[in-house]
């Protein structure tokens, strides 16, 4: 008993030790570029086409290190685009560069004539949404989940729980839009498991766990997005 708490407290000190490590590692890390820059804001309704310039566009994630993209020249907007290439060709880096996540070593991006490196990091990522390939719920309600910075109301809410298939599953708990976001998705998760077809899928493409998850990956993809849309709409504006 005495050796099992005595691993108990070494890990936690353990731990600890190692939380101190990262802060100190945080502490010294370079401050981000302003969050506004009152001399150069883009308009309210921007981009309203969403024309992307990228030209010889270089990139490496810390000095000296080998280029990640290496002149990159491309021109769309206005349209649906997808970007394929095999894993480590960098498809997530444009992405990052285009939320200045990692900074251009040479030259930059244009969107709709704005070069984005000359605003400030608020006014680019609150005019860009991101729907990732695996939803991430954290602590908290399904409200806060949906909108953490309570930009809409609960009727806009409920309107695109709606569009998702999802409103039913919600109405049903007892807290509503502020029941526990992970008791939620584990109850839409076994309601798709029992009753697939209510859900817009064909039991028969149904294998396995697997396949349940991904179906509601799907639903949670598509309500962020359309949320999004929403949030967008509402500014006179869609992305």
């Amino acid at each position: 008993m005495s050796k099992l708490v005595a691993n108990v407290v070494i890990a936690g000190l353990t731990g600890m030790a190692l939380s101190y490590e990262r802060l100190e590692q945080y502490m010294h890390i370079p401050s981000e570029a302003p969050e506004i820059i009152q001399c150069n804001q883009p308009v309210l309704n921007w981009p309203t086409i969403g024309r992307v310039e990228i030209h010889d566009l270089k990139v490496r994630y810390w000095p000296n290190a080998p280029l990640v993209l290496q002149g990159i020249s491309y021109i769309f907007g206005g349209n649906k685009i997808g970007i394929v290439g095999r894993t480590g060709s960098g498809k997530t880096t444009l992405i990052n560069v285009l939320f200045r996540l990692v900074e251009p070593t040479e030259r930059t991006i244009f969107i709709d004539d704005l070069n984005i490196s000359t605003i400030g990091f608020h006014d680019l990522r609150s005019h860009f949404g991101v729907i990732p390939q695996e939803p991430t719920l954290f602590s908290g309600s399904v409200r806060y989940n949906l909108d953490p910075l309570l930009e809409l109301t609960d009727k806009e809410i409920w309107e695109v729980l709606e569009k998702c298939q999802l409103r039913k599953a919600i109405q049903k708990k007892e807290e509503g839009l502020y029941s526990l976001a992970h008791s939620l998705a584990v109850f839409t998760l076994k309601r798709m498991e029992i009753e697939p077809e209510k859900h817009g899928y064909n039991k028969d493409s149904l294998v396995g766990d697997s396949e349940v998850a991904f179906s509601s990956c799907l639903n949670f993809k598509e309500l962020r997005g359309k949320l999004w849309r929403c949030k967008q709409m509402e500014g006179g504006y869609e992305t």
